[in-house]
């Protein structure tokens, strides 16, 4: 099942519980306590009793409602993070003294809960609620990763820096994707995933994917390049946890602005194959793809393709990796999986400036408080300086640092992983 919603958006349309038109099946339940049903001007209480009358019972929401009003029933309202399994929203006159219809709601996120649909005299959503777009996602998983890219070119800046992180939640997404591409000053900040999948089938930069250790994700966010700056720019990403870090064959992730911006990272990278060269991914929870039901899987990006089949056609070769049992499974107990170092997305700063520089240490399946954590900093290529902090209880490791004159590239590395970049120039 999915995470249970915290929140629901209804509205009152009125009518009978011959109007109920669900997906739900035998999980919903509607009863009209007056033939007519309910209509005009009501007064509705949702609670987590089928009782109306249940002197305890945790209330979400009473309010009074006119047809074709939309209002909004929290857990919060209740003290509760989420609904649990059901609601009962039970509608009365306007007064509150006669009880005309109460409707069932399942919540749990084991049945589907999409927007558009009818329960009795509830329309679940807003007036304008799109009958494509689900609450509840059967969708499952996580996958998360820091690192590089190596441009190769020897050049000042010639790497480009990843995080991102990908999971379902709550029947919808969370997460975040950053890259940071210094050389042209190019910055994405994706604070929002909408979308999560194996990628089966999607070719990701002329290699299709096939759900072995696969991902591919959607997000949206700032993509800013140079002095200009677009909002809500759309990106897709894909790739493949090919286990552990700068272990052959490689992790590998491709990055691709869809929609509002024009980059990709395998045309900065200059190598096809996709490849990190340090840091790590991966698949912290096995991803279930979405139902039909549930929202869109990823999409290939604007100019790209899906394949019908999980093997090449033709137009990529097969991402398939014949390693046995999925990397996210596979991982030892305790050993490193990610470790991210902020600020990423800095750029410059007056010389001389004290910055803290924080790493996220994220390990697998174990404690990961008094983990050492080692700072590295490098300008010119050369090795400058290096300190080691225990890694706290929250997974943090903080330092002080004073930001020389000219470019300092600062890394962490935990248990053999290595994390992005800050790459700072201090003017």
């Amino acid at each position: 099942d999915g995470d249970k919603p915290a929140e629901l958006t209804l509205t009152f349309m009125g009518g009978t519980c011959a109007d109920s038109d669900n997906t739900q099946g035998s999980k919903d339940d509607c009863v009209d306590h007056d033939p007519a049903g309910a209509s005009g001007t009501v007064f509705i209480r949702a609670t987590d009793k089928e009782d109306p009358d249940y002197g305890s019972a945790k209330v979400f929401f009473e309010g009074v409602v006119s047809e074709g009003d939309s209002f909004t029933v929290m857990a919060a309202t209740a003290g509760e993070n989420d609904f649990g399994s059901k609601i009962f929203l039970h509608i009365y006159s306007a007064d509150g003294s006669t009880l005309l219809q109460s409707v069932e709601i399942h919540t749990s996120c084991s049945a589907p809960l999409v927007e558009g649909e009818r329960f009795g005299s509830l329309k679940l959503g807003d007036a304008d609620a799109d009958p494509s777009d689900p609450i509840c996602s059967t969708a499952q998983g996580r996958v998360h990763g820091s690192g590089h890219w190596d441009r190769g070119t020897g050049e000042k800046h010639d790497k480009i820096d990843f995080s991102f992180d990908a999971k379902a939640y709550k029947g919808g997404y969370k997460g975040k994707l950053k890259v940071h591409d210094k050389v042209i000053d190019l910055k994405i900040d994706a604070k929002t995933i909408t979308s999560l999948s194996t990628g089966t089938g999607i070719d990701c930069d002329g290699l299709v994917l096939d759900g072995n250790d696969t991902f591919a994700f959607t997000a949206t966010g700032t993509f800013e390049f140079g002095d200009d700056e677009v909002e809500n720019a759309e990106f897709f990403a894909c790739g493949t946890d090919n286990g552990k870090n700068n272990e052959l064959p490689l992790d590998n992730l491709y990055v691709a602005c869809t929609n509002g911006c024009g980059y990709n990272t395998a045309v900065r990278i200059m190598d096809d194959s996709n490849d990190i060269a340090k840091g790590n991914i991966h698949l912290h929870d096995a991803i279930v793809d979405p139902t039909p039901s549930g929202p869109a899987a990823a999409a290939a990006p604007q100019g790209g393709t899906q394949s019908s089949s999980t093997e090449s056609s033709g137009g990529g070769e097969s991402m398939r990796n014949e390693s046995g049992p999925a990397n996210a499974e596979s991982e030892t107990a305790g050993s490193t999986d990610t470790v991210t170092l902020e600020p990423m997305l800095l750029s410059t700063v007056p010389a001389g400036t004290p910055m803290v520089v924080t790493a996220i240490v994220e390990i697998h399946g174990g404690l990961v408080e008094g983990a050492p954590l080692t700072l590295r900093w490098v300008t010119g290529g050369v090795l400058q300086g290096e300190t080691t902090a225990l890694v706290d209880a929250y997974g943090l490791a903080a330092f002080l640092v004073t930001v020389p004159a000219g470019d300092v590239e600062y890394t962490a590395e935990v248990g053999g992983v290595e994390s992005n970049g800050v790459r700072i120039t201090g003017f």
